[in-house]
């Protein structure tokens, strides 16, 4: 099933302005990243039917058949928000992860975060299968957010990659874990998610963000100034988090695996675990695994 987008229309009471649509690109991020500095740079949404060169984190490709899920990129610029400093602009990820749950718990699909960005199956029924996935990129000023939402794809009948039908062409094999809103019981359209994802970005984008006038700072502290509610994304993020509290297992690049029990989140977004023996390790990388609780 294929249905039209409208992201003009469906950022109407936003801040984002500057909505785009294309039928297919390569990567809606490598396509935000390329584009120059100007009055549009900032707060720009680009959404396409079909990527060919999508890909998630540590470079995983990533291919849906056109017109079945929701594939878009954002791009801000964090100082126009008074988040000059890159090492606050982890909140923009955050928030958008966290956006995410909530636009698709408005359809009426109940969804959590896997840590640390991707969009996943509450309830046993699907083993907590993928629904979706951010990458985020960076240049020195400029920040792009990229979210695929599985929205029609992969659907009730979609082989899987260990029993692809004879004719399917390999696009149309499911991935391992994957699943969709429409496996979930959703029969709406991606127009619908949209609409709810951006209005629901745009008032975290409020909450988060110090203002253009005002910077990430001391000052913020004052009695007469209202700073950034990070507390509150920090409370939202933990709140539809489903790896915490649950064992799990880290793989990390050259690294050995860690097992151990996820027990928290550091202020900047990292993830505790405690081994066995009781030692607490910080992880800020590193691909999770969930394991069946004893």
């Amino acid at each position: 099933m294929s249905d039209s987008l409208d992201p003009i229309s469906a950022a109407v009471g936003t801040r984002f302005t500057d909505c785009r649509w294309v039928a297919e690109t390569g990567s809606t991020n490598a396509d935000l990243l390329a584009d120059g500095p100007g009055p549009t740079a900032s707060s720009t949404v680009l959404v396409a039917d079909h990527q060919t060169a999508g890909r998630g984190r540590l470079d995983r490709r990533w291919q849906a058949p056109p017109g079945r899920n929701l594939l878009l990129s954002i791009r801000l610029d964090p100082a126009e928000f008074g988040v000059p400093a890159p090492a606050g602009w982890g909140r923009f990820g955050t928030a958008l992860a966290v956006a995410a749950v909530e636009a698709i718990g408005a359809v009426g699909v109940g969804v959590g975060v896997k840590w640390p960005n991707d969009i996943v199956a509450l309830g046993a029924a699907e083993d907590h299968g993928k629904v979706g996935g951010m990458l985020a990129e960076a240049t020195s000023t400029t920040l792009v957010l990229g979210l695929g939402l599985n929205v029609g794809w992969p659907g009730p009948d979609s082989p899987g990659p260990d029993s692809p039908g004879p004719d399917s062409p390999v696009m149309e094999v499911a991935p391992p874990g994957a699943t969709s809103l429409r496996r979930l019981g959703y029969d709406g359209d991606r127009q619908t998610v949209l609409r709810h994802l951006l209005a629901a970005y745009d008032r975290w984008l409020d909450r988060i963000t110090p203002g253009p006038d005002r910077a990430d700072g001391p000052d913020l502290d004052g009695p007469d100034l209202e700073g950034p509610d990070l507390d509150g994304l920090r409370a939202a993020y933990v709140d539809c988090c489903v790896t915490l509290g649950r064992p799990v297992r880290i793989e990390r690049a050259a690294k050995p695996p860690l097992t151990g029990t996820a027990t928290g989140l550091t202020a900047a977004g990292h993830l505790v675990l405690t081994d066995e023996a009781g030692a607490l390790h910080e992880i800020s990388v590193g691909d999770v695994v969930h394991l069946r609780r004893a």
